[in-house]
Parts: structure tokens; sequence; C-alpha cells
């Protein structure tokens, strides 16, 4: 099962009414005209810069209505932000780690170590690290 099916899947199993579009296949004013109550943006085989609307998206909705990137949608979000997407020096795709988390936000009433997949950003955009810093729930 691919990220994207898993991730409607769980928004399914939650209740929540999910609409799914290709990033290179709507508009701002389509994702307006819908009032979204959130917005996920998916994964994809491509870098945040071909990832169609997915930036604007992001800097549009951005304190709105709730962000959450997948893949490449957190790819997309780190660089709508500022952040440098760069190769790891260890490829980590497909592989889980143990995270630990600050119990903040969208970690909040999660149980506190989780195995996850891994993204790292390169720390070169002091900007981008103040709005993660932010909100406060990176450790």
């Amino acid at each position: 099962m691919t990220p994207l099916l898993i991730t409607v899947q769980y928004f399914g199993e939650l209740n929540q009414e999910v609409k799914v579009v290709r990033n290179d296949a709507v508009t701002l004013e389509d994702i307006e005209r819908w009032q979204p109550k959130y917005l996920v943006i998916g994964p994809g085989p491509c870098s945040p810069s071909e990832a169609g609307i997915s930036i604007p998206a992001i800097q549009h909705f951005s304190g709105k209505i709730p962000l959450l990137g997948v893949c490449l949608g957190h790819q997309s979000i780190g660089q709508a932000f500022g952040g440098d997407i760069v190769r790891a020096k260890r490829v980590m795709h497909g592989r889980l780690s143990d995270m630990y988390h600050s119990d903040k936000g969208i970690f909040s009433n999660l149980l506190k170590e989780c195995r996850i997949y891994l993204l790292f950003y390169r720390k070169t955009n002091h900007a981008f690290w103040n709005v993660l810093e932010k909100l406060n729930c990176l450790r």
C-alpha cells in the first residue's frame, strides 16, 4: 500500500472526509472554494520544487488551517519555510527509527516513543529553524 493510500485510509478510520487531488491539477482558488478544515500535502515521486501547487498552497494556508506533510509533503513544508532539502549521508528511505517527542502540538496524547520514517533538514537557514522552534514540538 502506498503512503498516499495509507494516509487516506487513516483519515477515513477517523471519520474524516477526504478529497484527494493531484498537486498539478488544482488551484489555490479551488482549495479556497472547498473550505477545508485542514490540508494534507501528500507523497509523490519528485522534489518539492516540482510538486505543483504544494509550496504555494503551504505558504497561502499556513496559519489559517492545520497543515500536515507526508513524505514529499513534509519536504515541501520544509522548503516552503526556507529549509534546504538535501540528501542524507546515509539513505534511510523505507526504514524505521525511534522517535522521542515533546508531547506538544500534533504530538500531544501520543506514545512518547514511536517508530517513524526519517527526514532530515540541514540547519543552514536560521529563519526556518526559528519557525520550527515556535511550533514548540521539536526536541
